[in-house]
C-alpha cells in the first residue's frame, strides 16, 4: 500500500470512529421518533341557544372531527435518563351546528412543543408525564351550503394551548415499542363573524379536548 493509500485510509478511519464517537455520546438511547393515531373529545360541545350565550349565531353544538389515520409524528430528545425534550405535530378540528345543519369546520393544527419526565427502569415499560405548549394556526373551512348563502365568513384568530400529557413506552423489540398516550388540552379559538366584509358578532369555540390513542416510537 502506498504512503498515500496509508494516509487516506487512516483519514477515513479517524472520521468513522469520529461519526460512531458522536453517535454513541449524542444520539444513541436519545433520540426517539414516532407517530401515534389520536381520538379526541371536546370538553365542551354544547353552549346556550340560538342567538344566545351561543358558540355564535344560531351555533349551539360542536361535533369532533379528525383524521383517523396514524399521521401524529413526534420527535423526542432524551437530555438525561429521566428528562426530555420534544415535538409533536397536531391537527384535528370542530364542526359547528346548529339544529339546521352545520356551518362548517374550525380547523386548527400547528406544533406542540414539551417538557417530559421519563422512568427508565429494568422492565419493557417507560411510562411519563409531559408538559407543554401548542403553538396553532386555526382557519374555517365553510360547508357548501352555507358558503354560498352570500358574502359571509368565520375568520378565526390562531391560538395557543397548553396541555399535560401521560403515557407508557412498552419495548416490543431492540428499540422498537408500542406507544400509549393521552392527554388533555386548554384551548379555546376566538374569532369574528364577517357580512359583506363588516365584523357582525364575536366567536368563541370551546375546543379544549382530550386526546388518546397509540403508536409506534424507535429509539435510535
Amino acid at each position: 500500500m502506498s504512503k498515500w493509500r496509508e494516509l487516506v485510509w487512516e483519514k477515513e478511519e479517524a472520521e468513522v470512529q469520529t461519526l460512531a464517537a458522536f453517535y454513541d455520546q449524542y444520539v444513541r438511547k436519545r433520540l426517539e421518533v414516532g407517530t401515534r393515531y389520536l381520538t379526541f373529545r371536546l370538553l365542551e360541545d354544547t353552549r346556550g341557544e340560538p342567538f344566545h350565550g351561543s358558540f355564535v349565531g344560531s351555533i349551539t353544538m360542536l361535533k369532533e372531527h379528525y383524521d383517523r389515520s396514524p399521521n401524529k409524528l413526534f420527535v423526542q430528545y432524551n437530555l438525561v435518563p429521566y428528562l426530555a425534550v420534544g415535538m409533536s405535530h397536531d391537527r384535528f378540528g370542530a364542526e359547528a351546528w346548529d339544529y339546521g345543519g352545520t356551518d362548517g369546520t374550525a380547523v386548527l393544527k400547528g406544533l406542540l412543543f414539551y417538557l417530559a419526565g421519563r422512568y427508565p427502569n429494568p422492565t419493557p415499560l417507560t411510562p411519563y408525564v409531559e408538559i407543554g405548549i401548542a403553538d396553532y394556526s386555526a382557519h374555517f373551512e365553510n360547508s357548501p351550503e352555507w358558503g354560498q348563502a352570500g358574502n359571509k365568513k368565520f375568520l378565526l384568530d390562531d391560538p395557543r394551548g397548553k396541555y399535560l400529557g401521560a403515557g407508557c413506552g412498552i419495548e416490543l423489540y431492540k428499540g422498537l415499542s408500542l406507544d400509549i398516550y393521552g392527554r388533555r388540552m386548554s384551548v379555546d379559538v376566538t374569532g369574528g363573524y364577517y357580512l359583506n366584509e363588516n365584523r357582525q358578532e364575536d366567536i368563541i369555540f370551546t375546543v379544549s379536548h382530550v386526546a388518546y390513542g397509540m403508536g409506534l416510537k424507535y429509539v435510535f
